[in-house]
């Protein structure tokens, strides 16, 4: 089920399209969290706090264009208000690297990008099996054309069609 029918099956009042987003995105919000807080107590009840807020408000769920982005968008705000409340327990360094995030402008840019990155890894990650490898053998290992289609045992053309198909989904999703 993709996520616009869990959507609009969620502002019905679907258990099930909830359970199916919640399975698909909880641990991709955990992962994120952790990620940004560095502390596991935390990460559980902000999953939970953001998808209760969801439930609560599943009758504008069908308004939603894209879940992805409004669910980062909450696990946004919920690591800023989390920053803002954390009471620093570490002395002296603890309370100046606590100022210096609650102090930065940069702030939201940095957690846009962990989002930004976290979506394109999303993305990655639901491409089909062959695509999956012919991407990863290019940006992660640096190899060429080439270089992929002799290891793979494919064509050239097989492996330009893969990159193109991959890049062109997460140019997608850079615009969604």
């Amino acid at each position: 089920m993709d996520d616009s029918l869990c959507l609009r099956e969620l502002s019905e009042g679907s258990y099930e399209a909830f359970d199916t987003l919640y399975m698909r995105y909880s641990p991709i919000v955990e992962q994120f969290v952790l990620s940004l807080l560095k502390r596991k107590e935390e990460v559980d009840d902000i999953t939970q706090n953001i998808f209760l807020k969801i439930w609560e408000n599943r009758s504008s769920m069908s308004g939603v264009h894209s879940f992805r982005a409004y669910l980062f968008k909450m696990v946004r705000n919920a690591v800023y208000d989390t920053f803002s409340r954390r009471k620093p327990t570490n002395g002296l360094q603890d309370s100046m690297e606590l100022g210096d995030i609650l102090r930065s402008e940069d702030m939201e840019g940095k957690i846009s990008a962990k989002d930004l990155n976290m979506l394109m890894n999303m993305a990655v990650e639901n491409m089909p099996e062959q695509r999956r490898r012919v991407f990863r053998m290019s940006r992660r290992d640096g190899l060429s054309h080439k270089e992929i289609s002799m290891q793979l045992g494919i064509s050239t053309k097989t492996v330009e069609y893969h990159m193109s198909k991959a890049l062109a989904c997460r140019r997608l999703l850079l615009f969604s």
